[in-house]
């Protein structure tokens, strides 16, 4: 599971829940203990929220008189005491046909969240009668479903009930593969942490998530939103630790989000005036990536989101050595001659209807980067405003932003292509 700590012992409870369902004789009998002894302890009702079929319990394996009294409390202390589910969230269960995994789904499904479950196949009709979209781990790309079912931003809470090497595909689990091609079925545990460093007169405080295993792998910078650092980054920066990358999601303004668009904009539009500052910024950051020990510092790109993506630009035209280098509606220009220092692919994104990025502002900025012979292309997508790929927020924005799901997607799935063509691909 992707949150902080771990769970706790089950104890007498349990051992209790186990004593009573052993002398059940059916399922009806079973729950009855269940509600007996664990709801008390759970301080919840256990049966108003399982859907109680007797032929998915059978299906879950083994004999669900022993396991069901410790799954429901393994559900339940894993997805309401510790990450603290609650309606509107996005959750995958990984293993949701499984005894645990049956209850997660049913548990996060009750509390009001969005439930999806990785299953194979076969077990695809049982997590939907439970409530959840199922997700075929065997054929389906963790990148796909992550960009189909949350934009790009990734999960709320992932619960995984199986292990990374229980949901890769038959024909990855060969011994003598070390390592595989990034791009595939495998949702690996992850390990996050904050990142404090120095920048623009700022103690920045950046979000660090770092994939499964000990070696050095492909590294990216992420770069938010003139709002600066939030949820939407982090789990950006976790979706791509899921993927094997390691991630920073850089600050701008000191651990501060700031959701008033005039303050915003007296912080972000003089920054965006001075690309020395912005190089410090995105300096500062790139430090930071490298200085952790799992870096490949041969293999970084640098992705950005408005500020953040005009960040990403500068440090190349500094003469950063990148892989890549990514950027949402952040199409700004830079000094004279400099677009020539950069030395890795430019990918660029930005919606038809944006105003702040308007024709005239992606023109100069195709001008420059054919002029400077840089490896470039630009995404248009049709119909979408300003941060097109942010989630709505619940507080005032800019004229001409908005949100487009479609194409929210789209543009997460070309920020993968890009990082697979430029950092994985000698793998």
């Amino acid at each position: 599971m992707r949150r902080h700590g771990g769970a706790r012992r089950v104890g007498e409870t349990g051992d209790a829940a186990a004593r009573a369902a052993q002398s059940a004789r059916s399922v009806e009998e079973f729950f009855e203990a269940v509600k007996r002894v664990v709801r008390p302890a759970l301080r919840f009702d256990v049966c108003a929220c399982l859907t109680v079929d007797p032929q998915t319990l059978m299906n879950t394996g083994g004999d669900y008189r022993d396991g069901l009294p410790l799954a429901v409390i393994t559900a339940w202390e894993g997805l309401v005491d510790r990450a603290g589910v609650r309606a509107g969230q996005k959750v995958l269960v990984h293993g949701g046909a499984g005894g645990v995994g049956s209850v997660a789904v049913q548990v996060a499904a009750a509390r009001g969240a969005e439930v999806f479950a990785t299953v194979s196949a076969a077990r695809m009709p049982v997590v939907r009668r439970l409530g959840a979209v199922p997700i075929d781990y065997t054929s389906v790309p963790v990148e796909r479903y992550v960009a189909e079912h949350t934009g790009g931003v990734g999960f709320d809470i992932v619960f995984d009930t199986v292990g990374a090497r229980a949901v890769l595909p038959a024909a990855e689990q060969r011994p003598d593969r070390t390592r595989r091609p990034l791009p595939s079925g495998l949702m690996t545990t992850i390990t996050t942490r904050t990142a404090e460093y120095l920048a623009d007169g700022l103690t920045m405080i950046g979000h660090l998530a770092l994939p499964a295993g000990a070696d050095r792998r492909p590294a990216v910078l992420l770069g938010p939103e003139g709002t600066g650092l939030s949820d939407v980054e982090r789990r950006r920066a976790d979706a791509l630790a899921e993927l094997g990358y390691v991630a920073l999601a850089f600050d701008l303004h000191g651990g501060r989000y700031l959701d008033d668009p005039e303050e915003m904009l007296a912080r972000c539009l003089p920054l965006l005036a001075d690309p020395d500052r912005m190089r410090d910024i995105g300096h500062a950051a790139l430090d930071t990536l490298r200085a952790e020990p799992r870096t490949d510092p041969d293999r970084i790109a640098a992705v950005g989101y408005g500020t953040g993506g005009a960040i990403a630009l500068e440090l190349g035209r500094a003469g950063v050595d990148l892989r890549a280098i990514g950027t949402v509606n952040g199409l700004i220009t830079g000094r004279p001659g400099e677009a020539a220092r950069i030395r890795c692919p430019v990918w660029a994104g930005v919606g038809s209807e944006d105003p702040i990025m308007p024709p005239a502002q992606r023109e100069a900025f195709t001008v420059e980067m054919q002029a400077a012979g840089v490896d470039w292309r630009l995404v248009v997508y049709g119909g979408a405003l300003h941060a097109f790929h942010h989630p709505p927020v619940d507080h005032a924005a800019l004229p001409g932003v908005g949100h487009h799901p479609r194409h929210a997607q789209r543009a997460w799935h070309d920020v993968v292509g890009l990082l697979t063509e430029c950092l994985t691909s000698a793998e």
